[in-house]
């Protein structure tokens, strides 16, 4: 063999061989390329994107799917030598699409194989736009194309008629594809993950704007519509497509309107935590009507909704900022590229005081929480036609009323135009105002109560924020001193757990110690007694065999009281954290108490397993010891005694509650039962004298541990049939 690969001595000219295709490899791209129906049917959607249509429907009945678009069609040179040419690369030499220029979302050339992973048979309708008196329909059976063993021996079947049906919007032209005899079913899951996948494309349109949504109200904006057999559209598609547009922190809402001669705004801003602000502000009075919604976005960190925080840049970054409207048209010139509020200026000029607002809304730096375009988006609505009819008749003359440009893109740069900008800046700015307001709040909340390792952390970022401006030396310096201080306040906390993990539980073990107190004087006037008729029957053994199972009884009751106090015999009880069962916890607190509340019936509610935030064993028995005896003390002049614990989880942590018919607290000074030695006992002096009325010291226990565990505690309006209901909850 010679290097070229050539036979040595052999002069014969080379043979040819030509690449063979089998038609298995449509299955095999549909399998592999598409792999899933909600990626299959999200391709054809797409391919409607791509031909520039403003609305597809997907209609789903019985077996079959039908997509329809209103985009430009496929003469019958388009759908011979692309739709039928697997691999086609024209998408990824155009880039754009023909018309609308949008970006093309397809670039392999296979996106038609996905109706043969979604069904066994497919009919393909579509008219061109250059000619839309006539329909091309072709029909493919898959099966049959695939046993064709050769993919240029695959066909299918097409002819040309007169059109006789409409396309998705009643258009002349567009697309059909009907795919017949499904191969998988849809659920709800598969709606929702078929709007995950298409999501991007659509613009957000928000419910309270739906007489907007319903037109096509920009020449880039693309309508899916999903519905069922019946025409009603699919929630849970309708719902994920929604989500995108309902990740906003907050929405301002606001309006102009001229009340005689004065105008007036009226602002209302909601944060997603329910809080509102609302201010009113005087205008020039040249518009007669106008409204705006906005809505603000937080892009960072963890999307709701499982929406890619990337994706939701781009999202709005295409359309994203402040739309206007003419009687429900957009006006192409305002939106994401047009900066007419001057909110990108202003964040360039690192602008941080509003020239809008009076001084008594100023906040100390309160622009740094003014939205980006990026981060906003919204509509502001007005209608020329109706101001030029209410008008004035000087600004008619001037032309100083709110009215579009000739162009029908924009409105007239004038003095009503000043007013309506000026009245949605102001409300933005007086968003962030209040934005930055609370920011400062919760700062203080959390400085008044932040360990020390957090301050540290905060002083060492600002140090190595301004890194560059120090000496090498003096930052070195400062860098060795700030891990040398950490290393110290790290066994500092390590030490501190140690003993906070304990001092709970010892403390409870000492006011235990008070009722046990009595408990045991009666048990040892119990023991002599045991011993004395013991002496003086010693010749009866019947009476010697009774008070033998008394003694063992009497054994029994003491080794019960003794349990009262294992978690903290135990060492790893007291020492391992651990997340446990909370069912299981409080169970095993009521069994270890029962000696000191005998008469009480205790039961526990929960509907599925819930798990304590992670704590040392001791800890919760020392909890729930406190709160079930006061429980139990506050029934002790009851005829009944009865205590309901219910455990239910709660966004991603709990909430128990401890429930008894006592005689119950006042919920407008409960929280003052925390406080040390704080008592609203009423049971009789008798009771109190045999040790039994508490110390005061339970609740301040039982908040001390709760709050080292971050949990909550309090008292809450009592549960049906009960007098008082204590909870705790985590998150």
């Amino acid at each position: 063999m010679t290097v070229d690969g050539t036979t040595s001595g052999t002069s014969a000219a080379p043979k040819t061989a030509n690449f063979q295709v089998d038609s298995a490899l449509l299955r095999e791209l549909g399998e592999r390329l598409v792999g899933q129906s909600h990626i299959a049917l999200a391709e054809l959607i797409k391919n409607s994107y791509d031909a520039d249509a403003t609305v597809c429907t997907v209609q789903f009945h019985d077996d079959k799917i039908l997509v329809s678009d209103n985009g430009h069609g496929m003469s019958e040179d388009e759908f011979l030598n692309f739709w039928m040419r697997i691999g086609t690369t024209n998408k990824q030499q155009t880039l754009v699409s023909r018309k609308l220029k949008r970006p093309i979302t397809g670039s392999k050339g296979v996106g038609r194989l996905s109706a043969q992973f979604l069904a066994a048979e497919m009919t393909l309708t579509t008219s061109s736009e250059d000619d839309s008196s006539i329909a091309l329909t072709a029909k493919v059976d898959w099966d049959s194309a695939i046993s064709a063993h050769e993919l240029t021996k695959a066909q299918a079947a097409y002819w040309i008629q007169n059109r006789s049906e409409s396309y998705a919007g009643q258009s002349r032209h567009g697309t059909t594809v009907a795919m017949k005899g499904l191969k998988q079913t849809w659920d709800e899951t598969h709606f929702e993950a078929l709007a995950s996948e298409i999501w991007m494309i659509q613009p957000p349109i928000p419910d309270k704007y739906s007489n907007v949504s319903k037109r096509i109200i920009d020449p880039n904006a693309f309508k899916v519509e999903v519905l069922d057999s019946g025409g009603y559209p699919i929630e849970s598609f309708e719902e994920q497509m929604r989500s995108a547009i309902e990740n906003w922190i907050a929405i301002i809402e606001g309006s102009v309107e001229r009340v005689g001669s004065a105008g007036r705004a009226s602002v209302e801003v909601r944060f997603k935590d329910g809080t509102i602000h609302q201010e009113t502000f005087p205008t020039s009075g040249i518009i007669s009507n106008a409204t705006w919604h906005i809505r603000i976005f937080n892009l960072a960190g963890r999307q709701p909704n499982g929406i890619p925080v990337q994706d939701a840049r781009q999202y709005l970054a295409k359309f994203g900022g402040v739309g206007v409207y003419d009687a429900g048209f957009r006006l192409p010139y305002y939106g994401i590229k047009q900066d007419w509020l001057g909110l990108e200026y202003d964040h360039s000029h690192r602008k941080n005081r509003s020239s809008l607002l009076p001084s008594e809304l100023h906040v100390h730096r309160a622009l740094n929480d003014l939205p980006t375009q990026g981060r906003i988006f919204g509509f502001a609505n007005v209608n020329t036609a109706q101001e030029a009819t209410r008008a004035s008749t000087d600004n008619i003359e001037s032309g100083e009323y709110l009215k579009i440009q000739v162009t029908r893109d924009r409105l007239v740069s004038n003095t009503a135009f000043r007013e309506l900008q000026e009245a949605v800046r102001w409300s933005i700015d007086y968003y962030a105002t209040r934005q930055r307001a609370r920011a400062i709040q919760r700062s203080e909340v959390k400085r008044a109560s932040e360990p020390s390792m957090a301050k540290l952390n905060r002083i060492d970022e600002i140090v190595h924020s301004v890194r560059d401006e120090l000496p090498v030396e003096v930052f070195e310096e400062l860098d060795r001193e700030f891990k040398d201080y950490s290393k110290s306040l790290q066994q500092e906390a390590k030490s501190r757990e140690s003993e906070q993990v304990l001092l709970g539980p010892l403390a409870t073990a000492g006011i235990s110690a008070l009722a046990l107190e009595h408990e045991y004087k009666k048990e040892f006037l119990k023991a002599a007694s045991l011993v004395k008729k013991l002496r003086a029957s010693a010749n009866d053994p019947n009476i010697v065999a009774k008070l033998t199972d008394d003694i063992e009884t009497w054994l029994g009751r003491l080794t019960e009281i003794r349990e009262i106090f294992a978690p903290l015999m135990d060492q790893s009880d007291r020492e391992e954290l651990s997340t446990f069962d909370a069912a299981t916890v409080i169970r095993d607190v009521a069994v270890s108490i029962r000696p000191l509340m005998p008469t009480t019936t205790l039961e526990v509610i929960a509907a599925e397993r819930v798990y304590l935030p992670l704590a040392a064993y001791a800890e919760w028995q020392a909890i729930f010891q406190n709160v079930f005896l006061n429980a139990a003390n506050a029934m002790l002049d009851e005829n009944t005694s009865r205590i309901h614990v219910h455990i239910r989880p709660h966004n991603t942590g709990g909430v128990i509650r401890v429930s008894d018919i006592g005689t119950g607290v006042d919920l407008a000074t409960s929280q003052d039962l925390f406080a040390p030695f704080k008592r609203q006992s009423k049971i009789s002096q008798e009771r109190s004298r045999l040790g039994l009325g508490g110390t005061g010291l339970g609740l301040t226990i039982v908040r001390m541990i709760a709050e080292n565990r971050r949990c909550r505690v309090g008292f809450v309006k009592p549960e049906s049939g009960f007098a008082t209901t204590f909870q705790l909850s985590w998150s």
